[in-house]
Formats: structure tokens, C-alpha cells, sequence
């Protein structure tokens, strides 16, 4: 007698991938560079137990021999995948699970592995040194590395201001990897800072910045003024008077100049006139120094004059005609004598004194 026996052998009737979150998976799949990446891989039906293994980019990454699958009930088994820590070139692999008994009947399920990934680097570029005040300029600014496309953010710092986004750029918008500005510069732009960064929606704090500082040539930026606690109006003959002409320029002026009426004002310290480069002393003004001044400052860029500053120096009166004038008149005849005086401010006040050999007689009066 014989005895036939005769193994029946069942097929999977199916496999999906999950997420660790239970989310199915299709054909592709979705992570961010720096994840951890937890796969399950079940499969359903299936006698005896399928073999349950992985491939990695079509080559053998862990091959699941029977006993290592686990049995979650329900005629299913899961087999589970972890990849540590995704780098940009695991971009576009594939991933595979695959259920059988035998190596010529497989079930597989297969995904591809779309990566997001942060920018590496980000570039500034277009911008000559130095620039010059009252051009315009454009810039680019490029980046590489980012999946998808990443948005550029434009932002400028000025010396001792608050930094300020100037723009902002989609790049997926245009499938381009630059973005472009353009700027018109003036001299508040010197030593400036261009930025830009560069940041993936998807993984918007890894981001990248690079910068640009300006070199920016114009010609000088003057303001005149009188030295601390003096005031235009309130100077005196016999006073030190203090001027300086701030200069703001770049390159370096080489060259000031100061003006009186629109004559050179030049050095001569026997007479108490001191220049030094941005700075004018009179020494024991009078009022000849009456009027108005400015500074003029030269860089290689070009020249520049200040505003105009006036003063008018403040002196006591004094005698416009001789006086020793003699005046002739006979016993009794009325006479009139005219006093004339120059002086700063001009309302005066006149004393008399008449003297003869004999008597001494004053009298005071204010005369306009």
C-alpha cells in the first residue's frame, strides 16, 4: 500500500507597507533628511507562513528568515524595518517588501523614497566693490542642495539700524535655483550688510545664510556747527570761537577747506586763526569775523560744501567820527552836537559830560 500525501500550499493574499503612525503607503514615500524611518510590512494569508524579507535599492538589505516575522493574528504577519537617520543620497531609493514561499512566486510591495532636504549652501553674488553712491545694482543669490525648491529671503542690515526684509522668493514657483534684487544705493548703504537666506518649507529651521557687506564711495557728507555752549547769537568780541565740520565720506576726504564771506580762511596763529582739517578756532574774535562761514570737503569721489552758518560778533560802541571834533559858537547861540557810534546790538545808551575849566555837568539819556 502507498501512502500519498499531498502539502497544499496558499499564496498571500496580500501585503501593504505602513508608517509607524499606521499610515498605508503607496508607491511613494515621503521623509524629511535627519528622520528615522520606521517601516511595517504585513502580509496577509498565506499557508504555511510566507517568508517576509526587505530589499534597499534592489540589492538584499535584511532578508527575514522564517521565525522572525511576527504573528499579529488574523492570518497576518509583520516584519519591521527601521533606517537611521536618512541622508540626501538615500533620495530615490527603492523600498521593498516581499512575501513567499519560494523565490519564483513573490508578493512585493515597492515604494520610492522622495527625500526632503534642507539647503546646503547659499551664494551672493553681482555686486562689484566698491559701488558708488546714486547707482543701481543687482544681486542674485543662488542655493543648492534643498528638495523641494527652497524660498530666498532678502534682508538688509544698515550700520546702527534694525535689520529689515527687503524680499522674498518661491523658487518652486519658477523651478529656478537664483533669486535676484536690485538695490539703489546710496551713502547710508556704506558698510551695510546684504543677506540672504535660504529655508525649505518643509524643514523651515535648518536653514542656510550667507552675506554681503557694502563698500560704497560718495563724496563727503558735511555739517557745520559751532562749538559745544556757544550760540550763534550770543558771541562776543574778545571770546574763543570753536567751529567743526563733521565729515562723513569714503573714501577718506584728503582735503578741507574753510570760508568767510566766501574768501579762504587760512592758518595764522600770530593773528588767532587756527585751521586743522575739520576744525576752525578764532582766537579772540572780533567783529571783522562777522558773516558767514562754511566748510568744504574733498574726496575722490568729489566735493562737497556745507551748509552756511552765520554769526554776527557782538562789540561796544564806538565812536563813528573824531572825537576831538571842536565845535565854535558865539555867547548865547544854541548849538546842536550829534554823536555817532557803530556797535552790535545797537540799542545804546548815551551818557553826556559837558567840562570847562570850571564846572563839570553830566547828563544821561537814552537816544535812539
Amino acid at each position: 500500500m502507498f501512502i500519498l500525501q499531498v502539502s497544499v500550499i496558499e499564496r498571500p493574499s496580500s501585503i501593504e507597507v505602513l508608517r509607524h503612525t499606521g499610515k498605508t503607503i503607496g508607491t511613494f514615500l515621503t521623509a524629511n533628511e535627519g528622520d528615522h524611518l520606521h517601516l511595517s510590512c504585513i502580509v496577509t494569508g498565506g499557508h504555511p507562513r510566507p517568508n517576509v524579507w526587505w530589499t534597499l535599492n534592489n540589492r538584499t538589505h535584511e532578508i527575514i528568515v522564517d521565525g522572525n516575522a511576527e504573528d499579529i493574528g488574523h492570518n497576518k504577519i509583520k516584519n519591521s524595518l527601521m533606517l537611521p537617520r536618512l541622508t540626501p543620497q538615500d533620495h530615490q531609493s527603492t523600498i521593498s517588501c516581499h512575501a513567499s514561499h519560494n523565490k519564483t512566486a513573490i508578493l512585493t510591495h515597492t515604494a520610492t523614497l522622495l527625500l526632503n532636504t534642507a539647503p546646503q549652501s547659499v551664494s551672493i553674488g553681482g555686486l562689484p566693490r566698491p559701488m558708488h553712491a546714486g547707482n543701481r545694482y543687482k544681486a542674485w543669490c543662488e542655493t543648492t542642495g534643498s528638495r523641494p525648491a527652497p524660498i530666498l529671503r532678502w534682508s538688509l542690515k544698515k550700520v546702527d539700524r534694525l535689520q529689515i526684509d527687503i524680499g522674498e522668493e518661491d523658487l518652486s514657483k519658477r523651478n529656478v535655483s537664483k533669486s535676484w534684487i536690485e538695490i539703489n544705493i546710496n551713502h547710508t548703504h556704506h558698510n551695510a550688510t546684504l543677506i540672504c537666506k535660504a529655508f525649505n518649507t518643509e524643514l523651515p529651521k535648518r536653514s542656510v545664510t550667507n552675506t554681503s557687506v557694502f563698500d560704497v564711495h560718495f563724496m563727503p557728507k558735511l555739517h557745520l556747527a559751532l562749538g559745544k555752549m556757544l550760540k550763534p547769537g550770543s558771541i562776543k568780541e574778545g571770546m574763543d570761537v570753536y567751529f567743526h565740520c563733521s565729515v562723513t565720506a569714503n573714501p577718506q576726504v584728503y582735503k578741507v577747506t574753510w570760508y568767510h564771506n566766501e574768501e579762504e580762511v587760512r592758518n595764522n596763529r600770530g593773528s588767532g586763526v587756527i585751521v586743522s582739517n575739520e576744525h576752525l578756532v578764532l582766537q579772540g574774535i572780533t567783529r571783522k569775523w562777522s558773516g558767514s562761514y562754511v566748510c568744504k570737503a574733498s574726496n575722490v569721489v568729489g566735493d562737497a560744501v556745507s551748509d552756511t552758518l552765520s554769526i554776527t560778533v557782538q562789540y561796544a560802541p564806538i565812536c563813528a567820527t573824531s572825537p576831538n571834533t571842536v565845535y565854535r559858537a558865539a555867547l548865547g547861540e544854541e548849538i546842536t552836537l550829534l554823536c555817532r557810534v557803530h556797535s552790535y546790538p545797537e540799542n545804546v545808551t548815551f551818557s553826556w559830560t559837558f567840562m570847562n575849566a570850571l564846572t563839570e555837568v553830566k547828563r544821561e539819556e537814552i537816544v535812539e
